[in-house]
């Protein structure tokens, strides 16, 4: 028998199975069970348990196709750099973390930079990974020593200097050593 004090209702659940991966995993394996323990509304349970697994999975890798495009307009380079595998490396890291929106993608890229440090390091252009916890942060300036810079010529090392304006505007310059 399900729970009569059940409470959320479909566009909640629909939500948490778009965006969470083990929840989908869950609903798969046993879609009863989680509705007890998500305390479903009554009124909702038929349309939840009728959902088709499969489809929750093309339409949670729609949403996060989305934001995989809306992080690769922040870290360009750190995407190149993943080639092939950004997808699978971004689908398994988005699988597991929704990010706190910030309206600009600022935080889901920064996030899913701290993954890649922490899988593919190499992978991350430090430039785009200083530039985004400054973006995030309160400071004012940020002066950072960055190597391998593309340049017109050859990837070289440089000065990552950012300001940000009282009104929030900011501005990003890279002085080139030698």
């Amino acid at each position: 028998m399900l729970n009569t004090t059940a409470t959320v209702d479909f566009t909640t659940v629909l939500a948490r199975l778009l965006r969470d991966g083990a929840a989908r995993d869950a609903y798969r394996a046993n879609a009863t069970a989680l509705a007890e323990v998500w305390r479903v509304r009554e009124d909702d349970l038929d349309a939840f348990l009728a959902f088709d697994p499969g489809e929750l999975e093309t339409q949670a890798a729609v949403l996060l196709r989305k934001r995989l495009d809306q992080v690769a307009r922040l870290i360009p380079r750190t995407l190149a750099a993943l080639d092939e595998g950004a997808w699978p490396v971004f689908r398994d890291y988005a699988r597991a973390h929704w990010p706190d929106d910030d309206g600009a993608g600022y935080a889901d890229a920064c996030d899913f930079c701290m993954a890649i440090r922490q899988g593919r390091p190499a992978a991350l252009c430090m430039a785009e990974w200083n530039r985004l916890r400054f973006l995030r942060g309160p400071r004012l300036a940020a002066i950072h020593l960055t190597a391998a810079l593309p340049s017109p010529s050859r990837p070289r090392r440089a000065l990552q200097l950012l300001f940000r304006r009282r009104n929030g505007a900011w501005r990003e310059f890279l002085v080139y050593a030698g």
